[in-house]
């Protein structure tokens, strides 16, 4: 139950989010062709950066968004680039979450905590949960470091 919330809670924050996104594509798309020209990624820039920015950085920061190299952003080139950096926020949120849950500060979740993190539960919620952390504890040393965190966390949205 609490994971079927979370999973329709996470949906229609990424739906939300793709929302956003387009609006904001949409606005900075002035001649509405349905791309970002250079020129366009330029006024982004200028107006939305608040900063001078040097031909060689901009022309750089144009290729890491002009992914296929055809000279504009597309709306999937310009949502990849949205959904690497918000890849970079979710980096960070995960290890405040696990340094968090890391009740003994010592780099490693244990079974007990996870089980903590979700209130206990049902029978059927521990043992999901426990199946999931076993799958996720590449090791087999019984506890979930950082990087099988990152593992458990996949699994768990992942699931269905």
């Amino acid at each position: 139950m609490i994971l079927s919330r979370l999973l329709v809670h996470l949906t229609i924050q990424t739906e939300k989010q793709r929302d956003e996104a387009t609006e904001l594509f949409e606005k900075f798309d002035r001649n509405h062709d349905n791309k970002i020209s250079y020129d366009e990624f330029l006024e982004i820039l200028h107006n939305e950066g608040g900063e001078d920015v040097t031909e060689e950085k901009a022309r750089a920061a144009f290729g890491e968004w002009d992914t296929n190299g055809d000279g504009v952003i597309d709306f999937k080139e310009y949502w990849s680039g949205v959904t690497l950096k918000k890849r970079g926020l979710l980096n960070e949120a995960e290890k405040s979450v696990f340094r968090m849950f890391d009740q003994d500060g010592d780099g490693f979740l244990q079974l007990e905590d996870v089980l903590r993190i979700f209130g206990g539960g049902a029978d059927d919620l521990k043992d999901a949960l426990g199946s999931l952390f076993k799958d996720a504890d590449a090791d087999g040393d019984g506890k979930l470091n950082l990087e099988e965190f990152k593992v458990f966390s996949e699994l768990l949205f992942n699931a269905r």
